[in-house]
Protein backbone atom coordinates (compact mmCIF):
# COMPACT_ATOMS: atom_id res chain seq x y z
CA UNK A 1 0.00 0.00 0.00
CA UNK A 2 1.42 3.38 -1.01
CA UNK A 3 2.23 5.90 1.61
CA UNK A 4 0.00 8.96 1.03
CA UNK A 5 2.20 12.19 0.37
CA UNK A 6 1.51 15.90 1.97
CA UNK A 7 -0.33 16.40 -0.82
CA UNK A 8 -2.41 13.61 -0.75
CA UNK A 9 -3.58 14.21 3.05
CA UNK A 10 -3.91 18.44 2.05
CA UNK A 11 -6.28 17.37 -0.40
CA UNK A 12 -8.33 15.04 1.04
CA UNK A 13 -8.53 17.43 4.21
CA UNK A 14 -10.04 19.93 1.90
CA UNK A 15 -12.38 17.84 -0.08
CA UNK A 16 -13.63 17.21 3.24
CA UNK A 17 -13.85 20.61 4.31
CA UNK A 18 -15.38 21.52 0.90
CA UNK A 19 -17.91 18.64 1.71
CA UNK A 20 -18.28 18.69 5.66
CA UNK A 21 -18.26 22.27 6.95
CA UNK A 22 -21.10 24.44 7.49
CA UNK A 23 -22.36 26.79 4.82
CA UNK A 24 -21.33 29.56 6.46
CA UNK A 25 -18.07 28.41 7.49
CA UNK A 26 -17.13 27.79 3.99
CA UNK A 27 -18.68 30.87 2.80
CA UNK A 28 -16.69 32.87 5.12
CA UNK A 29 -14.00 31.06 3.27
CA UNK A 30 -15.14 32.12 0.20
CA UNK A 31 -14.97 35.52 0.97
CA UNK A 32 -12.01 35.59 2.71
CA UNK A 33 -10.28 34.06 0.21
CA UNK A 34 -11.57 36.45 -2.77
CA UNK A 35 -13.65 33.67 -4.49
CA UNK A 36 -17.23 34.12 -6.34
CA UNK A 37 -19.17 31.50 -5.14
CA UNK A 38 -21.79 31.79 -8.10
CA UNK A 39 -18.56 31.65 -10.79
CA UNK A 40 -17.16 28.79 -8.79
CA UNK A 41 -20.57 26.84 -9.38
CA UNK A 42 -20.21 27.69 -12.91
CA UNK A 43 -17.11 26.53 -13.55
CA UNK A 44 -18.02 23.13 -11.16
CA UNK A 45 -20.89 22.71 -13.48
CA UNK A 46 -19.13 23.19 -16.21
CA UNK A 47 -16.40 21.16 -16.00
CA UNK A 48 -18.92 18.03 -14.45
CA UNK A 49 -20.75 18.35 -18.00
CA UNK A 50 -17.57 18.19 -19.69
CA UNK A 51 -16.65 14.93 -18.03
CA UNK A 52 -20.14 13.41 -18.81
CA UNK A 53 -19.80 14.22 -22.22
CA UNK A 54 -16.23 12.79 -22.43
CA UNK A 55 -17.77 10.09 -20.40
CA UNK A 56 -20.73 9.38 -22.82
CA UNK A 57 -18.32 10.06 -25.98
CA UNK A 58 -16.51 6.51 -25.22
CA UNK A 59 -19.90 4.83 -26.01
CA UNK A 60 -20.50 6.95 -28.75
CA UNK A 61 -23.61 8.59 -27.10
CA UNK A 62 -23.61 12.21 -26.16
CA UNK A 63 -25.60 13.85 -24.04
CA UNK A 64 -24.73 17.41 -22.48
CA UNK A 65 -26.34 17.68 -19.03
CA UNK A 66 -26.51 20.67 -17.65
CA UNK A 67 -27.60 22.93 -14.59
CA UNK A 68 -30.45 24.96 -15.30
CA UNK A 69 -29.75 26.91 -12.58
CA UNK A 70 -26.00 27.61 -13.00
CA UNK A 71 -26.68 30.37 -15.19
CA UNK A 72 -29.35 32.01 -12.99
CA UNK A 73 -28.32 35.34 -11.07
CA UNK A 74 -29.58 35.98 -7.57
CA UNK A 75 -32.12 38.88 -8.84
CA UNK A 76 -33.23 36.05 -11.37
CA UNK A 77 -34.27 33.49 -8.87
CA UNK A 78 -35.71 36.08 -6.82
CA UNK A 79 -38.11 36.69 -10.08
CA UNK A 80 -38.80 33.55 -10.84
CA UNK A 81 -40.11 32.61 -6.94
CA UNK A 82 -42.31 36.01 -7.02
CA UNK A 83 -43.94 34.55 -10.29
CA UNK A 84 -44.27 31.04 -8.60
CA UNK A 85 -45.39 32.56 -5.53
CA UNK A 86 -42.94 30.62 -3.82
CA UNK A 87 -39.67 31.80 -1.42
CA UNK A 88 -36.52 31.16 -2.83
CA UNK A 89 -35.30 28.76 -0.48
CA UNK A 90 -38.67 25.84 -2.88
CA UNK A 91 -36.06 26.75 -5.74
CA UNK A 92 -33.34 25.88 -3.91
CA UNK A 93 -34.26 22.75 -2.71
CA UNK A 94 -34.71 21.87 -6.54
CA UNK A 95 -31.59 23.03 -7.02
CA UNK A 96 -30.02 20.84 -4.39
CA UNK A 97 -32.21 18.35 -6.55
CA UNK A 98 -33.89 17.41 -2.64
CA UNK A 99 -37.74 17.04 -4.38
CA UNK A 100 -39.07 13.68 -5.13
CA UNK A 101 -39.61 14.74 -8.62
CA UNK A 102 -42.72 12.53 -8.81
CA UNK A 103 -44.69 14.70 -6.37
CA UNK A 104 -44.19 17.83 -8.21
CA UNK A 105 -47.17 18.50 -10.54
CA UNK A 106 -46.81 18.55 -14.05
CA UNK A 107 -48.29 22.18 -14.35
CA UNK A 108 -45.35 23.30 -11.80
CA UNK A 109 -42.87 22.00 -13.93
CA UNK A 110 -44.25 23.75 -16.60
CA UNK A 111 -44.51 27.11 -15.21
CA UNK A 112 -40.87 26.31 -13.54
CA UNK A 113 -39.71 25.64 -17.00
CA UNK A 114 -41.10 28.52 -19.02
CA UNK A 115 -39.95 30.91 -16.04
CA UNK A 116 -36.36 29.66 -15.83
CA UNK A 117 -36.60 30.10 -19.81
CA UNK A 118 -35.92 26.13 -20.21
CA UNK A 119 -37.69 23.31 -21.66
CA UNK A 120 -39.46 20.91 -19.43
CA UNK A 121 -37.85 17.65 -20.40
CA UNK A 122 -34.48 18.80 -20.28
CA UNK A 123 -35.47 20.74 -16.77
CA UNK A 124 -36.69 17.42 -15.35
CA UNK A 125 -33.81 15.51 -16.45
CA UNK A 126 -31.36 17.54 -14.96
CA UNK A 127 -33.23 17.59 -11.69
CA UNK A 128 -33.31 13.83 -11.79
CA UNK A 129 -29.61 13.72 -11.34
CA UNK A 130 -28.30 12.46 -8.24
CA UNK A 131 -27.23 15.82 -5.68
CA UNK A 132 -24.29 17.89 -7.40
CA UNK A 133 -23.19 18.51 -3.57
CA UNK A 134 -23.41 21.70 -1.63
CA UNK A 135 -22.00 24.73 -3.02
CA UNK A 136 -25.62 26.42 -3.48
CA UNK A 137 -25.65 29.08 -0.40
CA UNK A 138 -28.19 29.63 2.45
CA UNK A 139 -27.72 33.37 2.15
CA UNK A 140 -29.62 32.88 -1.44
CA UNK A 141 -32.75 31.15 0.03
CA UNK A 142 -35.36 33.23 2.05
CA UNK A 143 -34.76 30.83 5.39
CA UNK A 144 -33.60 27.65 5.55
CA UNK A 145 -35.10 24.23 5.39
CA UNK A 146 -33.53 20.80 6.86
CA UNK A 147 -31.29 19.02 4.80
CA UNK A 148 -32.61 15.30 5.80
CA UNK A 149 -32.90 13.77 2.27
CA UNK A 150 -35.24 14.03 -0.60
CA UNK A 151 -38.64 15.42 0.64
CA UNK A 152 -42.07 15.36 -1.41
CA UNK A 153 -43.28 19.01 -3.23
CA UNK A 154 -46.16 19.27 -0.54
CA UNK A 155 -43.90 19.12 2.62
CA UNK A 156 -41.25 21.42 0.88
CA UNK A 157 -43.79 23.80 0.51
CA UNK A 158 -45.33 23.51 4.05
CA UNK A 159 -42.03 23.82 5.59
CA UNK A 160 -41.20 26.90 3.52
CA UNK A 161 -43.95 28.90 5.23
CA UNK A 162 -45.95 28.62 1.69
CA UNK A 163 -49.81 29.99 2.68
CA UNK A 164 -52.32 27.35 2.11
CA UNK A 165 -53.98 28.79 -0.18
CA UNK A 166 -50.86 29.34 -2.53
CA UNK A 167 -50.18 25.84 -1.53
CA UNK A 168 -53.48 24.36 -2.60
CA UNK A 169 -53.20 25.93 -5.88
CA UNK A 170 -49.76 24.95 -6.66
CA UNK A 171 -50.92 21.09 -5.24
CA UNK A 172 -54.16 21.01 -7.86
CA UNK A 173 -52.24 18.98 -10.89
CA UNK A 174 -51.18 16.19 -8.02
CA UNK A 175 -52.42 12.81 -8.45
Amino acid sequence: MKKPTNQDILLDASLDFIMNSPAKDFDAYLRESGVDANELERKTTATISSALRRSNSDSKVDIAIEDPFAALTVLQLREIAASLKVRRNVLTAFRERRVILTSVPAQFFVRLASAMNVMVDPLVVALSLPPAGTLVREYKANATLEKTGKISFEQLLIEAGIEPEVRAELLKDAG
